[in-house]
């Protein structure tokens, strides 16, 4: 990349039909949530949508005192999470309406009220590249993740990373969405 570090390209991420199960995925993967989570030290995850939520299938803890636990949302609203928003920005503004039947299903602590709202930050996620989650899941949890794609293109999951709020900043989210 620009700045002379190795990333994984087009032989290091696996084609759809390497990952037709989950345990395949798991494994394709794994060595990527071992190194991402060694350069940042925060909890790091894998996530499959599945209609309208994601689900959990793989993660890493950080070892700090305070971090976000693994599984600790096994399933959740897509469009409340990092994971989930970076994969709905890889869908076509009609298929995301298409599938939420042009309503979100209700969440708490939800920072997007409608449609229309989930539609213009996917807009600004497929700008940046990068999904955030700002305590939509749970207070005081900040996430930041990307879309993992077959070298066609086609999404297949996305790695996350959960922060606690006390170690979160933009410069944080930017450097997070980067590695």
């Amino acid at each position: 990349d620009q700045d002379r570090r190795y990333r994984a390209g087009p032989n290091g991420i696996p084609h759809r039909s390497a990952v037709r199960t989950p345990d395949a995925l798991r494994i394709a993967v794994r060595s990527n949530l071992i190194a991402l989570q060694a350069q940042l030290n925060e909890t790091v995850n894998l996530w499959v949508l599945e209609g309208v939520l994601v689900r959990n299938l793989d993660g890493i803890e950080s070892t700090e005192a305070l971090a976000i636990r693994v599984n600790a949302w096994d399933r959740v609203p897509a469009y409340i999470s990092a994971a989930g928003k970076a994969l709905l920005a890889c869908l076509s503004d009609e298929e995301v309406r298409r599938m939420h039947g042009n309503r979100l299903p209700p969440w708490p602590s939800s920072h997007i009220p409608s449609m229309s709202a989930l539609l213009d930050h996917l807009a600004r996620v497929r700008r940046r590249g990068y999904a955030t989650n700002m305590e939509e899941v749970a207070q005081g949890v900040f996430g930041v993740a990307v879309a993992l794609r077959t070298p066609e293109g086609e999404p297949i999951a996305a790695l996350s990373t959960g922060v606690p709020g006390v170690r979160f900043s933009r410069s944080r989210g930017e450097q997070i969405a980067r590695l």
